[in-house]
């Protein structure tokens, strides 16, 4: 059995205990001690961490009349009746006092404010959770939530436990059913809240600082509100203020002024994206039709008049315009083109043919095998484009040779007459 102290002085942290024995876990290594401050996780409340004659503690659990202090596995065993020094970290264990007593709190004040009853709560690292047995909660609401709960906490209210059998519990104002039968103990605010929990919690409410939602959430038909209390509201406080006071420089505006001003500036960003998505797409035309224009024609030596053949580098261009040019291209008639992108030492590139110039339009089996090793390329596509990326701009030209070759030997094999 071993002797939970950290109910009778939940601020102590270092104290000096005997080893009752060790147990050999799976990587672990469980001790117990003959009395300890270590909270083991229960009630909502995490556990405590530390560390026992300098090893640290990874965990704490309850496990019938013992409480198991992890380590991380020992060499050798550590001998029964060995007395050790144990420190509990403070920081945390302050920081779930303030959390633990900060919920009784607030679910408190849920139920005096709005009838609003707590049907599960999460403590996790960042934020505190209240599941509410209603499907959603008003902004409204949780302001009086916030002011009585804030109200609460000015006021020092003290927090007591009390050990009661279970047929006596029914004479105690209880916020909602124990969970537990036997001996259970009650935490009472004052006559603010009485509750049933094994948690460990502050003397009094001023130790709780400040309390503030954060969000709300919808979950199974309920509402569950998120918290920042005690010391993380005042740091969530202090990284809030941090942010409005960049902005106000950042805008040239008063604290009351930055979400107006937010909104015309997307307003603006809207507009001008719409500006630029419509000048990308006249110049991918323009440039589509001056490529077109400028392509080698090889009406004369293959008797395929109007056919185009078009290659093209650009240079780190935006990617919308290389697929604007692409798109456009495939919308001319009689053109085969390769466009390649370059940005560093990858590239971009795109190979295709006008739209319904299926006959002349080339095999991807030609543009994997014959064209990709060129330039280190994978990708892929169905006609009337194949797409992909490479790795080789040095080769582009080499690339586009071999393009040409093929797009004349493809037209060849067509075999259009003079028109």
């Amino acid at each position: 059995m071993t002797e939970s102290l950290f109910y009778t002085d939940p601020y102590i942290t270092e104290f000096e205990a005997s080893i009752v024995r060790t147990e050999e876990l799976e990587n672990e290594t469980a001790i117990v001690l003959d009395r300890t401050f270590f909270y083991p996780e229960g009630g909502g409340q995490p556990a405590d961490l530390g560390s026992i004659a300098d090893v640290a503690v990874l965990d704490v659990r309850k496990r019938g009349g013992e409480i198991l202090h992890i380590v991380p596995a020992l060499s050798g065993s550590t001998r029964a009746g060995t007395r050790v020094k144990a420190r509990v970290d403070g920081a945390r264990r302050h920081d779930y006092m303030q959390q633990h007593t900060g919920q009784h709190i607030v679910s408190a004040a849920l139920l005096a404010a709005g009838n609003f009853n707590t049907v599960s709560v999460h403590q996790g690292d960042a934020y505190t959770t209240i599941e509410v047995d209603r499907d959603g909660i008003t902004p409204e609401d949780i302001t009086l939530v916030e002011t009585l709960a804030n109200r609460i906490i000015r006021e020092h209210r003290a927090v007591t436990d009390k050990w009661v059998p279970a047929e006596e519990v029914h004479r105690y104002p209880l916020r909602r059913p124990p969970k537990v039968s036997g001996t259970i103990r009650l935490v009472m605010i004052d006559d603010f809240d009485c509750v049933a929990c094994g948690g460990v919690h502050a003397r009094n409410t001023g130790e709780v600082g400040l309390v503030k939602c954060i969000g709300v959430e919808k979950i199974r038909s309920h509402a569950r509100t998120i918290w920042k209390i005690g010391d993380r509201a005042y740091e969530d406080y202090r990284r809030k203020h941090e942010t409005v006071s960049m902005l106000v420089q950042e805008l040239s505006a008063q604290p009351e002024e930055i979400v107006e001003r937010v909104r015309q500036q997307i307003v603006q960003q809207i507009d001008v994206r719409r500006e630029i998505t419509e000048l990308r797409a006249r110049l991918a035309r323009q440039l589509a039709g001056s490529l077109y224009d400028a392509g080698s024609n090889p009406d004369a030596a293959n008797r395929m008049s109007g056919m185009r053949i078009v290659t093209h580098r650009m240079e780190a261009e935006d990617k919308e315009l290389f697929r604007g040019v692409v798109d456009r291209l495939t919308e001319l008639e009689s053109c085969h083109f390769c466009i390649v992108n370059v940005t560093g030492d990858q590239l971009q590139w795109a190979i295709g043919g006008s739209k319904g110039n299926e006959p002349g339009a080339l095999e991807f089996s030609q543009v994997r095998e014959k064209l990709l090793p060129l330039i280190d390329g994978k990708g892929g596509g169905r006609p009337p484009v194949f797409q992909g990326a490479g790795k080789s701009p040095d080769r582009v030209e080499e690339f586009f040779a071999a393009f040409r070759e093929i797009a004349v030997g493809r037209n060849q094999s067509i075999g259009h007459p003079d028109r």
